[in-house]
């Protein structure tokens, strides 16, 4: 909507120059049209960041039915109870391991509550909360861990956090593209935290670690939804 009206506001003013011969700064004018073009770049490029990360919401939901074991309880995305919160910016500090939003304890928010991205992939947990904003630890905190289900066979692994997360001490074979699930006490059983990117053999060759790829660039996220 912002678009279609800047849109036409530009349009309008070109129309109205061309006509009546109003006379307008060449400089004026190229940095108007500068301007016009920066706005729409940016708001192309967050609508694409958007369905993205409504494409891989859905490919998350579609692959949790189908590797939930029969008769296992999976993560409900459309729960009553969560709360929409903003992200404040970090720039230009590339800052992974935390981020702050602007919910606090006066909307609801507590401590421990789940931080999800387009509803159902895992960003992280909330550890500090104030009145109107709260403090997020990420997935690529280097502290982070907490056991993973992986694939159609639910394969048992530990995940780790960091700038580069991976999966540890993975037993049996795994494939490129299967989907990591949380498997911890402290989460929704079945969150969905990213794909295996990359497998290579521990050191002695009994267990494996694989590199994940999240569906998100922490850098893009600008909304996600806390909840118990």
């Amino acid at each position: 909507m912002k678009r279609i009206v800047l849109i036409s506001f530009t349009a309008i003013i070109l129309i109205v120059t061309f006509f009546s011969g109003i006379f307008i700064p060449k400089r004026a004018f190229v940095v108007s049209v500068n301007f016009a073009k920066q706005y729409l770049r940016t708001d192309f490029y967050q609508e694409n960041v958007l369905l993205k990360l409504q494409n891989e919401n859905l490919k998350a939901q579609l692959q949790r039915v189908q590797d939930v074991p029969d008769g296992g309880v999976i993560f409900d995305e459309h729960r009553s109870d969560r709360i929409a919160a903003n992200v404040f910016s970090t720039y230009p500090f590339n800052m992974k391991d935390t981020i702050s939003v602007d919910r606090g304890s006066s909307d609801g928010v507590a401590n421990a509550m789940v931080a999800t991205v387009a509803d159902s992939i895992l960003l992280g947990q909330v550890t500090g909360v104030r009145e109107h904003s709260s403090v997020v630890r990420t997935i690529f905190d280097s502290h982070w861990q907490l056991p993973v289900r992986i694939g159609p066979d639910n394969i048992n692994g530990l995940f780790e956090g960091g700038n580069d997360p991976k999966v540890v001490l993975v037993e049996k074979q795994i494939k490129v593209g299967d989907g990591v699930f949380s498997a911890a006490k402290e989460f929704p059983m079945g969150i969905k935290i990213g794909e295996i990117k990359e497998i290579k053999e521990e050191a002695g060759g009994i267990f494996k670690e694989a590199t994940i790829r999240t569906p998100y660039s922490i850098g893009e996220v600008r909304a996600i939804f806390l909840e118990q």
